[in-house]
């Protein structure tokens, strides 16, 4: 069964990525000029729903194309639901954890060396204190591993609250032992239950965001994080599936797709402290469930709408000004691509589709953080 997701233009190296989530499979194509279809959609049309559409004739599916490669990341974790690119690489959420993909034609099965740890989850935390942010940090603590990464259903694991068996631990190898307590500061607590990374995004300076959500979807489980050369901070608490993020043309907005209540909240955005402010709720959908989001040079916000098929573009007050039909119901997220980024790149369940349009993306921003060691011990995410 295939997921893809995360669509990701790397300008630097002229190559589309995207990602299989449930197989941790890495689709990687080099840009030509045959690869979008030519001409522009078709003008504007009015449909049964009233929602302004534009025509599929102009699409093209890659997901089968011959100059695609295929990287398998299986090994490594259970499932790959993001990339992005850095200076050096890919970062990429390979299920608890994040790690760098080094090697510009690594063979399909991704050799150890090549998949360096940078964080990992610890566990599912819950902060009684709602919102507050706590900085990260190598800390000690007792949660022994048993083999193959995974922790037992022992008592003593349920009693620190880390991860029972099910929530794999795919980037962890710091000799058996995870790090991190099993306790929050601020007389927070950890539940026991599985996590795995979602969705996510730099800001315009580089900073990484990155989303984790409860395995079995347990509502308000999730959280948002940003990692910085220091390491990570949980800055958003209460979500359920972290998807979409993007920030507006001047970096003083940040906006997030939470699928499970079918919302996207706005922030007030210091881009200087990477701080996000003033949520207020800008786009709540009643047909179809947001996904993943790009923004484009205008400040415009175009949102795969899952269970839709459709694109759709609202204004930066949260007006639907624009959809586009997409020939598959599961959209999943979308982001523009190509050297001039006037061609939208959307992943569906199923395909990749490569749409022109009369927009322009805004350039991508590769993460600007330290890599790793190769066969460094990860830096846990912050409980």
């Amino acid at each position: 069964m295939t997921l893809y997701e995360s669509p990701c233009w790397d300008p630097a190296t002229d190559q589309l990525h995207w990602v299989d989530l449930k197989r941790a499979l890495l689709h990687t194509v080099p840009w030509t000029d045959r690869l979008p279809p030519q001409g522009l959609p078709s003008d504007t049309s009015v449909r049964t729903r009233d929602l302004p559409s534009q025509s599929l004739a102009r699409t093209r599916d890659l997901s089968s194309h011959s100059l695609v490669r295929t990287r398998d990341l299986s090994s490594h974790a259970p499932t790959l639901s993001l990339v992005v690119p850095s200076e050096d690489g890919l970062i990429a959420a390979l299920g608890t954890g994040l790690a760098t993909i080094t090697g510009t034609t690594p063979p399909p099965l991704l050799p150890k060396e090549a998949v360096s740890p940078l964080l990992h989850l610890a566990g599912r935390g819950r902060s009684e204190e709602s919102g507050r942010s706590e900085e990260s940090g190598l800390s000690e603590g007792d949660g022994r591993l048993e083999e193959a990464g995974r922790l037992g259903r022992s008592e003593e694991s349920r009693r620190l609250g880390h991860l029972e068996a099910g929530g794999r631990l795919g980037l962890s190898e710091a000799g058996g032992y995870l790090e991190g307590g099993g306790h929050l500061e601020g007389g927070g607590h950890l539940e026991g239950g599985g996590l795995r990374l979602n969705d996510g995004g730099c800001d315009p300076l580089g900073r990484l965001w990155v989303g984790s959500m409860a395995l079995d979807v347990t509502p308000g489980a999730g959280s948002l994080f940003r990692v910085t050369p220091e390491g990570a901070t949980r800055m958003i608490t209460g979500l359920s599936v972290p998807n979409g993020l993007g920030w507006s043309p001047d970096g003083r907005t940040m906006y997030v797709t939470d699928t499970g209540p079918r919302v996207i909240t706005a922030y007030d955005y210091d881009l200087a402290t990477g701080t996000p402010t003033v949520p207020r709720h800008l786009i709540t959908f009643t047909h179809g469930k947001p996904d993943g989001l790009t923004v484009d040079s205008e400040g415009c916000l175009w949102v795969a709408t899952w269970d839709a098929a459709q694109i759709r573009r609202f204004t930066p007050e949260g007006r639907l000004v624009e959809s586009l039909d997409v020939p598959a119901t599961h959209t999943t997220s979308c982001t523009f691509a190509g050297p001039d980024l006037t061609t939208l790149a959307v992943t569906t369940k199923t395909g990749l589709h490569l749409i022109p349009t009369r927009s322009q993306g805004l350039p991508p921003t590769p993460y600007k953080g330290p890599l790793p060691t190769p066969g460094c011990t990860p830096h846990p995410f912050p409980k």
